[in-house]
């Protein structure tokens, strides 16, 4: 399998851990996430993600994603690499 195969791949599963954390579907989250980043300790560490979605992101489904911190921006916990 290529390089580009394996990281095509390794992300579909980090997206879905994200997803499961969040309460909602692979799809929706693909539809609907804008971008991601970590969310790091004073120390460097990895404490969590911060996912960002559109902002016309439906109502009911924004209701539905656990984490929410905000309009458009829920937190997760640590996504453990050896699982992605």
């Amino acid at each position: 399998m290529s390089d580009e195969r394996i990281e095509d791949c390794d992300q579909a599963r980090y997206h879905a851990q994200l997803a499961e954390q969040l309460g909602i579907t692979l799809e929706e989250l693909e539809e609907w996430m804008v971008d991601e980043e970590e969310l790091l300790d004073d120390a460097g560490h990895i404490t969590g993600h911060a996912v960002h979605f559109l902002k016309s992101i439906p109502l009911d489904l924004r209701a539905r994603v656990r984490g929410m911190a905000g309009e458009y921006t829920a937190h997760t916990g640590v996504v453990p690499l050896d699982e992605v």
